[in-house]
């Protein structure tokens, strides 16, 4: 499997258009969008999904919605949509371990909704 590589700016904006409805009222409310934050979470640490051996070779795209709160951290991470729903847990999972430098607005780091395609080939 390749190498997942993020680019935040350019997948959360896209993304999180998109999506915007996926997310709860309570966490519109406190969280921020791409579009209202001055600075982007920056991965940190991004690990490779674990495929289990019975997945091996499916394909399929999985866009996983989550927030990178103001410490950096993911956090409830949830299929928003799916190409391949054997693949879901495998998406979040993966996503669930990553790590991030948080999203600034005014100079302090505060949580923000983000949405990334992880893609199966």
């Amino acid at each position: 499997m390749k190498k997942i590589t993020l680019s935040l700016i350019v997948l959360t904006v896209a993304c999180g258009q998109i999506f915007a409805a996926s997310f709860t009222d309570e966490e519109k409310a406190n969280t921020f969008s791409a579009k209202e934050v001055e600075v982007m979470p920056v991965p940190v640490t991004q690990s490779q999904p674990k495929i289990p051996k019975d997945l091996k070779g499916i394909a399929g795209k999985v866009y996983v919605g989550f927030i990178v709160d103001s410490s950096g951290a993911v956090t409830a991470p949830r299929v928003l949509k799916s190409e391949n729903d054997a693949l879901n847990d495998v998406a979040v999972n993966c996503v669930a371990k990553w790590a991030f430098k948080p999203a600034e607005k005014g100079g302090s780091a505060v949580p923000m909704r983000v949405v990334v395609p992880i893609r199966f080939a």
